[in-house]
């Protein structure tokens, strides 16, 4: 950061100047620490390669404990723990057992197989499948450098309660899983379990999570938010205008910076993530609240699956933006390949760049409420004012449609919504939304008996009616033919019967006369008919 700060200090123009102070007034707020893993690593390598090549390379990592195969069918783990196994006749074989030291694992990995055991965009710490003769001597460079204990912060939090994956055995949301560049997240029956050693801080699971169950930690967003505001608060402090937020990761982002900073305009403020995946609609839209005139996310090439996610992500937010009035083009990716002469400018905007004040709303490490709150924000004082704008399918907010004509209001919604969008009516047979915490994760149609559950992405403007309570449906009650009590619904009778017209079981006028009564007056009437004879 200090070279970037140094090609800052030579802007002479006062946009320049402001933007100088904004990043310094940014660098004065301190972030909360987190948690640290630990790694440790005694230097012992695996080698996948053909056995020509593994001398040759066995030569040049000097005293390094060092066994090859040219081949695994099973390869798990992380820095000091790896895991390798071949299949013999005898089954799985764990090639760590062949070491002198009989441990179970391996240390690091080298792995020169085409293609690699491995693909991912984020590979495990120790994991190494360099392609070529520079990153193989990259690779073995930094393999005889990682020997002892290393520590790395713990990039996330989860809450189980918040957690939309699964709910009495049935599966809905599985965003994070599909997201995780580093393969970290698995199922673990109705929660997920993230490994945090192979966890890289990737931080595209917040970045899809519909709830806000899983977290970026380091930073947390409360502390991101608090930067932005400060940063933008200082630029205009000292009269910076048509502010431009350029989010750049810290290590490929600060080398793009270091050769194009001199070709932007000194409107653009850059701000360091650990990761660009790891910041969202709620980062991007508060920033707009905070007063930039746009967000810009700086990608480079590799990085598919971020992209993807990120390009899905500022689909939704460019969606909520035009259902305002406000320009798409607010927000955009940028990709560092095609340098900046693809970044726009604020001038070109249809909206006609509507100053905003900077909104002074709480900052709170919780998802949903910073997505209201700066959407709220933007509301207010938004070019054309509409009560809702409907939303590309997935994303997190819209309503839950129900066909009447269906439903009995059996309640399977009600017990697997992880949001408590939906509600029962205690004693009345009547079921209950509530818009603002929808997350439309789809479990209440997945769980919903007679498929009378549907989903509308779309999201409403008005705080007041999306936090509001209202009726999707009721009935009037179905009361007990023997002692009147209220038990069912109306429409699940006529499905019980229905259902059961014709079974055996139910043939008899008493049978058939018993599904009328609630439960207590339903066992009376059987032993009853027992002990008469009646059966």
């Amino acid at each position: 950061m200090s070279q970037i700060i140094s090609l800052l200090e030579q802007s002479t123009g006062s946009n320049g100047q402001a933007r100088l102070a904004a990043v310094r007034a940014m660098q004065e707020i301190e972030v909360q620490a987190t948690s640290l893993v630990s790694y440790q690593s005694k230097g012992s390598v695996l080698i996948i390669a053909e056995p020509d090549t593994f001398e040759t390379l066995k030569t040049k990592l000097g005293t390094l404990n060092c066994i090859h195969t040219p081949m695994v069918s099973k390869l798990d783990g992380h820095l000091g723990d790896f895991k390798a196994f071949v299949t013999s006749e005898k089954g799985e074989v764990n090639l760590a057992l062949l070491k002198a030291d009989k441990s179970e694992s391996f240390d690091l990995i080298l792995d020169l197989s085409n293609p690699p055991h491995w693909q991912r965009e984020m590979q495990a710490f120790g994991y190494f499948a360099p392609k070529g003769e520079v990153e193989i001597q990259a690779a073995l460079q930094q393999i005889a450098d990682l020997q002892g204990e290393f520590e790395k912060p713990k990039f996330f939090e989860y809450s189980e309660n918040l957690c939309a994956h699964s709910r009495r055995g049935i599966e809905a949301c599985r965003r994070c899983l599909d997201a995780c560049p580093a393969e970290a997240i698995t199922s673990l029956a109705e929660k997920i379990s993230v490994d945090p050693f192979l966890c890289q801080g990737g931080g595209t699971c917040a970045t899809v999570c519909p709830t806000g169950a899983i977290r970026y930690a380091y930073p947390r967003l409360n502390d991101t938010l608090n930067r932005v505001r400060r940063m933008l608060q200082a630029y205009k402090e000292v009269n910076g205008t048509d502010a431009t937020l350029l989010i750049h990761d810290g290590e490929s982002g600060e080398e793009w910076l270091a050769q194009q900073l001199p070709l932007l305009g000194e409107h653009v403020l850059p701000f360091v993530v650990e990761e660009a995946g790891s910041v969202g609609m709620d980062m991007w839209l508060a920033s707009l609240a905070f007063a930039a005139q746009q967000v810009v996310i700086l990608l480079h090439p590799g990085q598919d699956k971020v992209k993807d996610i990120l390009q899905q992500q500022m689909e939704y937010a460019r969606a909520l933006l035009v259902g305002m009035g406000y320009d798409a083009n607010r927000i955009v990716l940028l990709d560092s390949s095609k340098g900046s002469d693809s970044l726009g400018h604020p001038d070109e905007f249809t909206d006609g760049k509507n100053a905003l004040p900077i909104a002074s709303f709480m900052l709170l490490d919780e998802k949903r409420y910073t997505l209201r709150s700066a959407i709220d924000h933007l509301y207010e004082h938004a070019p054309a004012q509409q009560e809702m704008v409907a939303l590309p399918a997935g994303a997190p907010f819209g309503q839950v449609n129900v066909n009447i004509d269906k439903c009995t209001l059996c309640m399977a919604c009600v017990s697997v919504c992880p949001a408590e969008a939906l509600s029962d009516g205690n004693e009345l047979p009547k079921l209950n939304f509530s818009e603002s915490s929808c997350v439309q994760c789809g479990m209440c149609s997945k769980a919903c008996p007679e498929r009378a559950i549907h989903l509308e992405s779309r999201y409403v403007y008005k705080s007041d009616w999306a936090q509001s309570k209202r009726t999707l449906h009721e009935e009037e009650p179905f009361c007990c033919t023997a002692c009147g009590k209220p038990f069912a619904t109306q429409s699940a009778i006529k499905v019980i019967q229905s259902k059961l017209n014709g079974h055996h079981m139910f043939q008899s006028e008493e049978q058939q006369r018993r599904l009328l009564m609630c439960e207590d007056c339903r066992v009376r009437d059987m032993f009853s008919n027992e002990l008469e004879g009646k059966g």
